[in-house]
C-alpha cells in the first residue's frame, strides 16, 4: 500500500508541474501575442522607392570629312557617375564599303593625337578615362585630333576610327567585377 501512495503523491505532483508549465505558456503567448497586435496597429506604412540607376554614353566630336578633333564621351543621359573606357578601332573603308584586308599603321598611315594626360591605356588595349565623370557630363577628349597622312592606303579608300565607348557606375567594387580593373580614381597605367 506504502507504493501505491508514493505513486499517487508523484501524479499529483506531474498534475501541478503540467499546470505550471500550460499556465506559462498560456501567459508568453498572451504577452506576444498582444506586443505583436500592438506594433502592427501602431506601426506606420513606409514605401521604399528605388530609382535604377542609368549609364549611357555617347562620343561627341567633330569631323569635317577628314579630320577628326576633339572626340568626348558624354554621360549626359545617364543619371549616376561612371566610370568610362574606350577602344579606338582605326580600318581602311573601301568604295564598296567593306572594311579593307590591310590594316592603317599609325604615323605612317594616319596621325592622331590622344589626350595621355586624363586618359590611360592598360593592356587590354582600352584607354581608361582617369577621373569619374559625373552623371550628365562629358568625359575629358580622348583624341584632340586623328587624320590620314596624305596619299596613304589603299586606292579610294577611306580612314574609319571608331570609338567604342564603356561606362559603368562609379563604384569600386563594379569596375572590379566587370572589368578586373581597379576603380579607384585616378586608374594608374600597368
Amino acid at each position: 500500500m506504502y507504493r501505491g501512495k508514493r505513486i499517487k503523491k508523484l501524479s499529483h505532483m506531474s498534475k501541478r508541474a503540467v499546470l505550471l508549465v500550460l499556465s506559462l505558456v498560456m501567459i508568453l503567448s498572451v504577452s506576444v501575442g498582444g506586443t505583436l497586435a500592438y506594433l502592427i496597429a501602431q506601426s506606420e506604412t513606409r514605401t521604399n522607392v528605388f530609382e535604377p540607376g542609368e549609364v549611357t554614353t555617347t562620343t561627341e566630336e567633330k569631323f569635317d570629312g577628314i579630320l577628326k578633333e576633339n572626340v568626348q564621351i558624354s554621360a549626359e543621359k545617364s543619371n549616376i557617375d561612371t566610370y568610362i573606357r574606350a577602344k579606338i578601332v582605326v580600318n581602311w573603308i573601301e568604295e564598296n564599303g567593306n572594311v579593307s584586308a590591310l590594316s592603317p599603321a599609325i604615323d605612317t598611315d594616319y596621325t592622331i593625337s590622344i589626350n595621355n594626360v586624363d586618359w590611360t591605356q592598360k593592356g587590354d588595349g582600352f584607354w581608361y578615362c582617369k577621373d569619374v565623370v559625373k552623371a550628365g557630363e562629358k568625359s575629358p577628349v580622348l583624341i584632340n585630333s586623328c587624320a590620314p597622312n596624305e596619299n596613304m592606303g589603299p586606292v579610294n579608300a577611306r580612314l574609319q576610327v571608331t570609338i567604342l565607348s564603356q561606362a559603368i557606375q562609379a563604384s569600386d567594387k563594379a569596375v572590379e567585377d566587370a572589368w578586373g580593373a581597379p576603380g579607384i580614381a585616378p586608374i594608374t597605367a600597368d
